[in-house]
């Protein structure tokens, strides 16, 4: 909706690769680049997308817009985000915040506001970076199948047994690629390495 690089931006510009959309995404501060991480790596997430739609609203008779920093699937429901830093969450931001909560949950969808609280929790951020790493890259689908039986055998296990932390472990793109798909599961805010247990996911082991 709104076209973030242009010759008289002003504003800082952040791109990062998504995995799920397959595509660059711009991003206008450091904290909705750290939430693109997050959205990224979520299995609930199936698409997003930055500067989406213009929304119109009215608060006590008077007409606003505004233009939510991303819309994302997240279970087959649209959800609207804004995202700041606490100190910029003023009483105009909050009012807004509850109108379009309103207003969208009678559509069907809803609108959330994250700051850093909620995007910067324990290592959740490090913790999808390091993930993505190693999703991005190529492997074969029986591969990814082979991993995830041998995962479904022992029902837990250490990321070292599928080479994390080795350089080139095809088997560590594997199990991102799993985690990614919501088939293995983590705890996303611990810290990452290869102790890390990983262990098959059950239908209400939903990530965050």
């Amino acid at each position: 909706m709104r076209k973030l690089v242009h010759r008289g931006t002003q504003r800082p510009v952040f791109k990062v690769t998504s995995v799920t959309m397959g595509r660059v995404v711009q991003c206008e501060s450091i904290l909705e680049y750290e939430a693109t991480y997050l959205f990224d790596v979520s299995s609930q997430v199936s698409a997003f997308r930055e500067q989406p739609v213009r929304i119109h609203y009215a608060i006590n008779g008077q007409d606003h817009w505004h233009i939510p920093d991303f819309v994302l699937v997240v279970d087959g429901v649209l959800w609207f985000i804004e995202i700041k830093f606490r100190k910029d969450v003023d009483a105009a931001v909050c009012a807004r915040t509850q109108q379009l909560r309103e207003a969208l949950a009678r559509l069907g969808a809803r609108y959330g506001l994250l700051t850093e609280a909620e995007i910067r929790r324990e290592h959740a951020v490090p913790n999808a970076l390091s993930i993505l790493r190693r999703a991005r890259h190529t492997v074969d689908e029986t591969q990814v199948l082979i991993a995830l039986e041998k995962l479904r055998a022992s029902g837990q296990l250490p990321l070292h047994t599928f080479g994390w932390g080795q350089v080139g472990s095809l088997e560590a793109v594997c199990m991102a690629q799993l985690i990614l798909r919501g088939l293995a599961a983590i705890d996303v805010l611990a810290p990452l390495s290869a102790t890390t247990q990983v262990s098959v996911a059950s239908s209400t082991n939903s990530k965050e």
